[in-house]
């Protein structure tokens, strides 16, 4: 072999061997990934084999519970009679030590400590599982107590935790028995929005919650929370918000929630072919809506009434031409649910949602505050929505004109919980009616 031949065999050889090096090291990411995906996911085998875990599941907690049947619960040699079956059999599921936590709080009425000193419990571990519960009242001397429990964990812990509880936390996520929220820490912004469409569905009369464990929610039970504020309140607070630095970029969107009534997460959905600038006109036929495990999504208006077309006024037509201006188009549009374009988005060129509004409503009433002595009361754009009905209903617009345009399908909505009047009011209406006649 020549001195020639000799080199060009060792440049094979060399070669060889990196690429068997490369070859090797890659084989062994490629394990370590497919190992990582498959913890993190769940075969289709698995499914369809477990019986526990179905392919698809319905929320019957909103269903309306047969009150003709109960279903016991027992913990603690003692029964409690449910009426929801989908509950009782999701308790039954719990592991033991949280049966009991749940039934020494919810039934036996036991404070966190008290449980703690009884069983020997740490405070903390308590509290774990000891989240939110609506609890509806017998509606005779005939009926019981339902309640209706929500759990909540960290989306990016969960995994964490089931290794660490041996408890199927996401096996019950799946099911719809808790929810996750982002980041690895409970997420209270999204539990507040949660109980607020709560109070939409549901009467709640009171709220109560555990100073300890809830120290970063702020649940003040009070009738105005949905009351709509006074025009000089509405035009104090725009002002403000007009003028200052930090807020003013989302006047405009305040201005149409307050101008308009539309939803939070309707206003959060429209995009620009919702906007018609020559017509003048709003169309409304969907939302943008956001929860923990799931992210951003687009759902149909809340009924069928809220698909329609609203008209604009001189100054809801000038506030979206100032938003169209001053919309700074992404380098790459987000896309949700085939949607794109859309109106009103966050600095970081992502569609905003109802929670990024309501904190920036939150935020600029608490600046408000500490600057000046006269003070703004609680506002939301839901509080929006209430003034506007309201403001329309004093107006002297008819009853169905104004449901349209809140996009309720039932009238009594609209005339019971939306409008706000008083003795005041029905002096100007009947001194009106009188100078008619």
């Amino acid at each position: 072999m020549t001195e020639y031949e000799a080199y060009q065999e060792h440049i094979r050889y060399t070669h060889d061997t990196y690429c068997r090096i490369v070859i090797r090291h890659a084989s062994f990411d490629a394990a370590r990934m497919l190992a990582a995906r498959w913890k993190r996911e769940i075969s289709l085998e698995y499914l369809t084999e477990e019986k526990f875990v179905p392919l698809s599941t319905t929320d019957e907690y909103f269903q309306v519970p047969d009150y003709g049947e109960t279903y016991p619960f027992s913990v603690r040699g003692q029964t409690i009679f449910l009426d929801s079956c989908s509950l009782a059999a999701a308790l039954a599921e719990l592991p033991e030590q949280t049966q009991e936590e749940i039934f020494l709080y919810y039934f036996q009425h036991l404070t966190q400590k008290e449980i703690g000193e009884q069983s020997g419990w740490t405070r903390s571990t308590i509290g774990r599982h000891i989240q939110l519960v609506l609890v509806f009242p017998p509606r005779d001397e005939n009926d019981k107590f339902a309640i209706l429990p929500y759990f909540w964990i960290p989306e990016d812990t969960l995994e964490l935790r089931v290794r660490r509880d041996h408890v199927p936390y996401d096996v019950w996520e799946k099911q719809g028995y808790l929810m996750t929220t982002e980041g690895n820490v409970v997420h209270y912004g999204f539990i507040e929005k949660f109980i607020e469409r709560l109070g939409e569905r549901f009467n709640i009369r009171e709220i109560a919650f555990d100073r300890w464990g809830a120290v970063q929610m702020v649940l003040i039970n009070d009738s105005s929370k949905r009351d709509a504020v006074e025009p000089s309140v509405e035009k104090r607070f725009l002002d403000f918000v007009k003028n200052d630095e930090t807020y003013r970029e989302c006047y405009d969107g305040m201005f149409i929630l307050f101008k308009t009534g539309l939803r939070v997460s309707e206003l959060s959905g429209l995009t620009l072919r919702d906007i018609d600038m020559k017509e003048r006109t709003i169309n409304i036929n969907h939302q943008l809506q956001t929860t923990g495990h799931k992210g951003k999504y687009i759902e149909e208006t809340k009924t069928n009434a809220g698909t329609r077309i609203l008209p604009m006024t001189e100054e809801v037509y000038e506030a979206f031409q100032r938003v169209l201006e001053n919309r700074k188009a992404p380098k790459v549009e987000q896309i949700i649910d085939g949607y794109s374009g859309f109106l009103f988005l966050d600095r970081r060129g992502k569609a905003m949602v109802s929670y990024q509004w309501e904190k920036r409503f939150q935020r600029a009433v608490e600046k408000h505050n500490k600057e000046n002595k006269r003070k703004l009361p609680k506002i939301t754009p839901h509080i929006c929505r209430h003034t506007y009905c309201t403001n329309m209903a004093k107006s002297g617009i008819s009853p169905k004109t104004l449901q349209y345009l809140m996009g309720h399908s039932d009238i009594g909505v609209t005339l019971n919980t939306y409008t706000h009047l008083g003795l005041e009011d029905a002096k100007v209406e009947m001194r009106r009616i009188a100078s008619v006649s």
